[in-house]
């Protein structure tokens, strides 16, 4: 097993990038990888912020909540390099 990072730093108010890049982490995670993904900027609104109309909104729901099933993380915020050095993979996707 691999521990990922996956940094999601994508507007969530101009594109789908977000959703595509929880959609990649539950892929990873189904493949038996330890999976915990940031969202940074405006894609960290997703966490806990109601369904404002936003591009893929309803779908990077289902798939943060698929990714917390498999035993994955998501969390707002920034990482820190001891993180990044900690994982095997890392991951940045933004536009």
């Amino acid at each position: 097993m691999r521990h990922v990072l996956v940094i999601i730093h994508a507007d969530s108010e101009g594109s789908c990038r977000v959703a595509e890049g929880l959609r990649m982490s539950v892929g990873m995670a189904l493949a038996g990888n330890d999976v915990e993904v940031v969202l940074q900027g405006a894609a960290a609104s997703l966490i806990d912020a109601p369904d404002r109309g936003l591009p893929g909104a309803r779908r990077a729901r289902e798939f943060l909540g698929a990714l917390r099933e498999l035993g994955g993380a998501a969390r707002p915020g920034n990482f820190s390099l001891a993180e990044a050095r900690k994982a095997n993979v890392v991951i940045r996707w933004g536009e």
